[in-house]
């Protein structure tokens, strides 16, 4: 079983969004994607519910507070779970306590965060999370809702490059994000006007992940 965790403190950064992305996506690589929501929002339940309840990617029911818990949970759903198998995390935004042990659990830890400079200072905790589970080869950050043209986005590149974080993944702003969750559609299921630019910014994403799954 992978986990794959995504982190933030803050709201707005589009961890349920991105969630999504990567549970659809996941279905080409994995004989089976499940859902957990750690938040209690229940962004990622009521999008599931709006797909249809489907059998791939499951939700993992009963609200589970911790992986451990959602591990049983698999188990009494679907019975032992097998290697060639995943698991997408929606963190809440606290307490860290929880996104601790989440993070220490993962094979990957996504970070994601809008181009504003109280999202990427935000990303601060998590950050220093990554560093104490000694997850920092594994951490892809993601910079959510870009616009190429705005001079914020070169300002969060610069901020997270300097912070020892790298070269960021950027997600460029598109509307087909929120539209594609009221239908209970994944973005990159998504078609007209601008879905070649959402297909090609979400697979970029699910290759660097598959890339970290597969130690590359």
């Amino acid at each position: 079983m992978k986990i794959v965790t995504l982190a933030s403190t803050k709201g707005g950064g589009g961890k349920s969004t991105l969630a999504v992305c990567l549970a659809v996506a996941a279905i080409a690589d994995f004989k089976k994607v499940w859902l957990v929501d750690l938040d209690p929002q229940g962004s990622l339940v009521g999008w599931w519910r709006m797909r249809g309840r489907p059998e791939n990617p499951e939700l993992v029911l009963n609200n589970p507070l911790t992986i451990r818990m959602a591990e049983r949970e698999m188990r009494k759903q679907r019975g032992n779970c097998d290697d060639d198998e995943i698991m997408i995390v929606d963190t809440p935004n606290s307490p860290l306590e929880r996104i601790n042990l989440t993070v220490s659990e993962s094979q990957c830890v996504i970070i994601p965060m809008q181009p504003g400079p109280f999202d990427v200072l935000s990303a601060d905790a998590i950050n220093q999370i990554v560093v104490d589970q000694g997850k920092q080869a594994v951490t892809i950050r993601v910079v959510n809702r870009a616009d190429a043209r705005h001079p914020l986005l070169k300002a969060a590149i610069d901020e997270i490059a300097a912070n020892g974080g790298g070269k960021p993944i950027i997600i460029g702003e598109n509307f087909l994000f929120q539209t594609a969750i009221l239908d209970g559609k994944a973005p990159q299921e998504m078609t007209g006007r601008g879905s070649k630019n959402v297909k090609a910014d979400v697979a970029v994403l699910w290759s660097a992940v598959k890339g970290v799954l597969d130690g590359k």
